[in-house]
């Protein structure tokens, strides 16, 4: 089996190696500009397709391992509903979540008692909470939740950051025609992600506490359909030693393998250029809950070890695809961190641990 991205999209003959080059000619050939602006912060105009998305996603976690804390919070708005997610997790409480996924639509951002607020465009967002959230015992328990974000740096873009040779490779694997390409261009989304920190205030059970965590906020905007994954993989973690990293591991029906991601160090990213097959960390499980990951970044190649603390599992496309939300623990050498192991594949491919 095939170990790497790498290895995977590598071209098995000289016709193969020659469509690879046509492919990277296309790719510089038809890339945008940028999209990674602070205009784009705001909620997008709705596309024409009904399966337009626009989705904004939050995310800390602490770093202190006496008291840790983590939350995550999204808010997709679809021309119909808005997918609303909000996970709450300590030790103590196991994780606490949103008893509803979904709400009716919206031109703001909020939805089932979540709102964010842009407070400065391209750095500083409000993330609060005033409602219930569901323990695994299904105890309802009522949770105020405030997250004031700042971003570290500045936003990344997923499609003008990847190099043009990862996106051939990624395109030279499959058989092209004109339907091909079209089908590309109506599934085309904008991704962008900044690294930041957290100042929480919680109060849960009486009690009331302040952190500061640290993590990622994320916004994609395009044609998104759940029903085409056939599985990914959404690895997001901050380190004590104030770097970041993502890597993003995506199979649709037309494109087998995608690869994105980035290293986040002094206030610089570094695109991922390998990592593992989505095939490879299946075999940790399905979704792994404890597994070694590495990825290819500036020059070099890093060492993970992953443990999964906690996961809320969604049930999309009408049941076929099981999406896992999960925060967990990254060890590097010698560094820790922690952030979120999220994964999807279809429902029928579950196993446990």
């Amino acid at each position: 089996m095939d170990v790497s991205f790498t290895a995977a999209t590598r071209p098995r003959s000289p016709g193969a190696a020659l469509k690879g080059l046509l492919a990277r000619g296309l790719v510089r050939a038809g890339r945008r500009p940028s999209i990674a602006s602070p205009r784009l912060d705001g909620r997008q105009p709705t596309g024409e397709s009904p399966d337009w998305s626009d989705s904004f996603y939050f995310t800390g976690s602490s770093r202190a391992p006496d008291a840790p804390l983590a939350f995550f919070a999204r808010l997709g708005f679809r021309p119909s509903r808005t997918e609303a997610w909000l996970g709450v997790w300590t030790p103590q409480t196991g994780l606490l979540e949103l008893n509803a996924a979904d709400a009716p639509a919206t031109s703001g951002l909020s939805a089932c008692g979540l709102s964010l607020e842009c407070l400065t465009p391209g750095q500083r967002w409000q993330v609060t909470f005033d409602g219930a959230l569901r323990a695994p015992s299904g105890e309802m328990h009522p949770v105020q939740l405030s997250a004031r974000f700042e971003g570290a740096g500045a936003l990344y873009d997923f499609e003008h950051g990847t190099p043009p040779a990862l996106v051939a490779r990624t395109l030279s694997m499959e058989p092209w025609s004109r339907a091909f390409f079209e089908e590309l261009q109506a599934m085309h989304q904008a991704h962008v992600e900044q690294p930041g920190r957290y100042e929480v205030a919680l109060a849960l059970g009486g009690a009331e506490r302040r952190a500061t965590l640290y993590g990622v906020r994320d916004h994609s905007f395009g044609p998104r359909r759940w029903r085409d994954f056939r599985g990914h993989a959404w690895l997001s973690a901050s380190l004590d030693d104030g770097s970041a990293f993502n890597v993003t591991l995506v199979r649709l029906p037309k494109l087998r393998h995608v690869l994105r991601g980035y290293l986040f160090r002094d206030g610089r990213f570094s695109p991922v250029t390998d990592a593992p097959t989505l095939e490879v960390l299946w075999q940790h499980g399905a979704p792994p809950e404890r597994y070694p990951l590495w990825f290819v970044a500036g020059g070099r190649r890093h060492e993970l070890e992953v443990r999964l603390d906690a996961s809320h599992r969604y049930l999309l496309a009408d049941g076929a695809l099981a999406f896992h939300e999960g925060f967990a623990s990254f060890t590097l050498g010698s560094v820790s961190g922690r952030g979120i192991s999220e994964f999807s594949l279809p429902a029928t491919g579950e196993r446990s641990r």
